[in-house]
């Protein structure tokens, strides 16, 4: 069964997850400085929209430029984000997994060969109906 989603744009967005490494008792793994040790994977979210802005803080001396960006992913009726993976093997990424939202403050997009590091967990907004219609994500750029 096709799930029909509404294409938001013509842009492919990496979504960058990271999954604790487990030991031999389920238990996560630490470096020598008690980091914990992870694994990460991309997922590639096809027909999405991302824009990049570069607002200014002024201040009496200082001026501030941040890069952030949005990013606005579509989503499936069953909350799931369709995605592939860099086979290009399908991957249906929901939305909340374990009771916490997926793409999270954890998380980072890349977009055109850039990172950026979420700003907050990823919203899923409804349509007028409450049916999901997108995932809003916020991020900043992390490699300038």
């Amino acid at each position: 069964m096709t799930t029909e989603v509404f294409p938001i744009g013509d842009q492919r967005v990496g979504i960058i997850l990271d999954a604790a490494v487990l030991n031999g008792d389920d238990e996560p793994t630490f470096d020598e400085l008690g980091a914990p040790v992870v694994t990460s994977s991309t997922v590639w979210v096809d027909r999405a929209l991302f824009e990049e802005q570069t607002p200014t803080e002024n201040t009496d001396m200082i001026t501030t430029t941040g890069i952030k960006a949005f990013a606005i992913l579509p989503v499936a009726a069953d909350q799931t984000i369709p995605a592939i993976d860099d086979d290009d093997n399908p991957v249906s990424l929901p939305f909340i997994t374990d009771g916490r939202v997926t793409v999270n403050a954890n998380a980072r997009l890349t977009h055109n060969g850039l990172s950026y590091q979420m700003r907050g967990d990823a919203v899923l907004e409804q349509d007028l109906r409450g049916r999901p219609n997108h995932v809003f994500c916020l991020c900043e750029r992390t490699d300038h």
